[in-house]
């Protein structure tokens, strides 16, 4: 059995079991599902979203963010929980994070 012939089978029982189609909890892409998960660590769910969103209005690319000082991406997600710890880590996130995607290719 290929890969490609395993994946769907188990779909198959997956959508069998849980129904489908599965609707998914967001559509972001996963670098900002990272950040949002990052800014949502004992922080409220409305409370990340609008952070999440100045955030992004603030610095429209992840580039933008880790160029930024930190202490002013702080400011932009001051709404959250413990922004001075999360700020400086989510750009510790963003650079490790840069460049090609790596990992198995699926045929």
């Amino acid at each position: 059995m290929t890969l490609a012939e395993r994946a769907l089978l188990i779909d198959e029982r997956l959508c069998a079991e849980y129904g489908a189609p599965f609707i998914p909890f967001s559509y972001r892409d996963p670098v900002s599902e990272l950040v949002g998960s990052l800014l949502s660590h004992r922080t409220k769910n409305a409370v990340t979203r609008g952070a999440f969103q100045r955030l992004t209005e603030v610095y429209p690319t992840w580039e933008q963010v880790i160029e930024a000082p930190t202490g002013r991406v702080e400011q932009a997600i001051a709404a959250v929980t413990y922004p001075e710890v999360k700020a400086p880590r989510i750009q510790a996130a963003l650079q490790q994070n840069k460049g090609p995607v790596r990992g198995p290719t699926i045929p």
